[in-house]
């Protein structure tokens, strides 16, 4: 990536990174602070190295708030309310984990190095804004302000940490902590960036299949080093990395089933919670999800919702998602019901035609 470069006509101090669309002021490093809390202890976050490059992961604190003048000086980080705050955030360079305009600027920044970026929207979160997350500022009322769509940003980026690719490539502990990361902001992009336009769809599929990729990798590997032989340690090592490593990759692919179903793809839906149920067969949030996904396909059977929900109730017959979803088969059965006797009615007086025994008794009430 080539260096930025001072804007015609602009502010001797800001950078351009992509144009005059994406600027960057470095404005120092930043104080030492208690809660210096690093991935790796090989690093000393306040003295200044060289910028990551990408492979490398780098730990980043950053407030985004929206930018009212993108010209000028008129955008101090005081000026507007946060509708995103994060601290020792932990990403890929060249994965995509954050939106370009952050990304692109870590990118220059060296480690313990600060900076205020602007950013136009088509490098921030363009046409489906953001909402506000809960720990972010709020106004009087005490409520955060959500950033409209096609909003410009102004960051505030601080680098605490930067960790080599090949450090990266040897550490199990940091593939899951980064694993761990990308899922959160996976998470993130699913509550806060949903919009119609299917880009925190999309963002979000990304993140929770790259920490799921990244964790299959490495149950693989872990698996490998198992069948040696290892001391008692180095085993016990292994283990507790495996466990963690099957979580996360676990809760990644019931959040990439949970997208789907937001998205009403409910096919793809009930396959990614059968992979689940696969790694784990008791996993009620998959059974539920699967039930509800067979629920509203048109394609669905009550057949195979009864047998979601009567494998999620086995587990936890208490379970709240168990109980709603038994009640929404059951309405949907009588109305089937209703709808079907309707059809004989109708059939019976002359005006309508029997309905196939196999599609009556096959249908959800989502036809």
């Amino acid at each position: 990536m080539s260096a930025p470069k001072t804007p015609n006509g602009g502010n001797d101090e800001w950078l351009e990174l992509m144009g005059e669309d994406l600027l960057m002021r470095v404005i120092g490093s930043r104080a030492g602070s208690a809660d210096n809390d690093s991935p790796s202890d090989d690093h000393e976050a306040d003295e200044p190295t060289a910028a990551g490059e990408v492979g490398d992961a780098i730990q980043i604190d950053f407030t985004g708030r929206r930018l009212l003048s993108f010209d000028g000086e008129g955008c101090s980080p005081e000026n507007e309310l946060s509708f995103v705050e994060k601290r020792g955030c932990l990403i890929a360079l060249g994965d995509g984990d954050v939106i370009p305009g952050l990304e692109m600027a870590a990118r220059f920044l060296s480690s313990g190095h600060r900076a205020i970026v602007k950013c136009r929207s088509k490098y921030a979160y363009g046409a489906g804004g953001r909402r506000a997350a809960p720990d972010a500022s709020s106004d009087s009322t005490g409520i955060a302000k959500d950033l409209p769509p096609n909003s410009d940003v102004v960051f505030d980026v601080c680098v605490r940490n930067i960790i080599p690719s090949s450090q990266l490539l040897e550490d199990d502990d940091l593939k899951i902590q980064l694993a761990s990361s990308k899922k959160q902001l996976g998470n993130e992009c699913y509550q806060y960036e949903w919009d119609d336009h299917g880009m925190g769809k999309a963002r979000a599929l990304k993140l929770y299949g790259k920490a799921r990729d990244s964790m299959m990798d490495l149950l693989g590997d872990i698996e490998t080093r198992q069948e040696e032989n290892v001391a008692a340690a180095a085993a016990a090592e292994l283990a507790d990395a495996k466990q963690r490593a099957a979580s996360i990759l676990i809760d990644c692919l019931n959040n990439i089933s949970a997208v789907h179903l937001k998205a009403k793809a409910y096919g793809k839906a009930k396959d990614l919670a059968a992979t689940v149920l696969q790694y784990d067969p008791n996993n009620i949030k998959a059974l539920c999800r699967a039930a509800r996904a067979a629920i509203f396909d048109p394609n669905g059977t009550f057949e195979e919702c009864e047998m979601a929900i009567g494998a999620a109730g086995e587990i936890d017959g208490e379970n709240a998602d168990v109980k709603r979803l038994r009640v929404e088969l059951d309405r949907r059965k009588k109305q089937h019901k209703r709808r079907e006797k309707a059809m004989y009615s109708k059939m019976m007086a002359g005006e309508g035609s029997v309905p196939s025994s196999s599609s009556s008794s096959n249908q959800t009430a989502a036809h």
